[in-house]
């Protein structure tokens, strides 16, 4: 209690790095492994909200929408957090290797804030938009978001786990996803080419925010592979969690 005494009841109530130690920063190698365990966190809050976005965007109530929107400013707060520590980091002198994996980790953080902004910015905009238009995603249509859906989360889930275990299967493994992906995208735009010329009132705006939900569920999916690609080229084949701690 007095190393970690509890903050006082004024001060703003904003997430906090759990693993950026100031103390490790003149030790790179050590500093930039807990740039990975931060990581880590960042993209548990990214998945946090692309679960939440679906149930929110498709059938949400505005204050569900509001309240998704919301949940960014703890992944826009991390990721300062972690852009902040790696800038110290850049400051000492870093070998090939480090500088390598300094800006894979760089360029990991950003990805996971732009999943955080697609989804404040466009899905939570997109459902605000289904309110106001009246429009009810069909019954037919709902099964084919909630398919992209759920594979977009595998591959988060994936990418994320690439980069905080430094786990090369895990990367390959979101990597062999695009085939499935390719498939499953062929086979929506069939669907709504279908549910298009469907003689349902309010087609045309309902055809559209069924549409531009799935190209942004697309667009975080195709992050996740830029993701999943920098754990893959990655400086080390052995996991972390094989070296020790």
């Amino acid at each position: 209690e007095w190393v970690v005494p509890d903050r006082p009841a004024t001060e703003p109530l904003t997430i906090q790095p759990k693993f950026l130690d100031a103390g490790l920063i003149s030790t790179p190698a050590l500093a930039l492994d807990r740039v990975r365990r931060e990581i880590g966190r960042l993209g548990d809050k990214a998945g946090e909200m692309l679960a939440a976005s679906y149930p929110a965007v498709v059938s949400g109530t505005p204050e569900e929408l509001d309240a998704l929107a919301a949940m960014d400013a703890d992944v826009d707060d991390l990721h300062a957090h972690i852009v902040s520590y790696l800038s110290q980091i850049g400051a000492e002198e870093l070998s090939g290797e480090q500088s390598d994996e300094f800006m894979h980790l760089l360029l990991v953080a950003n990805n996971l804030e732009q999943i955080g902004d697609i989804i404040e910015t466009n899905l939570a905009t997109i459902g605000r938009r289904r309110i106001a238009e009246d429009v009810v995603v069909s019954q037919l249509t709902t099964p084919v978001i909630q398919q992209y859906h759920t594979e977009v989360m595998e591959a988060l889930r994936g990418a994320v786990n690439s980069i905080r275990e430094d786990d090369r299967s895990a990367a390959l493994k979101v990597r062999e996803m695009k085939k499935n992906m390719a498939i499953l995208a062929e086979e929506t735009a069939r669907h709504q080419v279908g549910r298009l010329v469907a003689n349902e009132p309010n087609r045309m705006r309902t055809f559209t925010r069924e549409m531009e939900i799935i190209e942004n569920f697309s667009r975080i999916y195709r992050l996740c592979r830029k993701i999943a690609k920098l754990g893959w080229t990655e400086r080390s084949s052995v996991p972390l969690a094989e070296v020790g701690e």
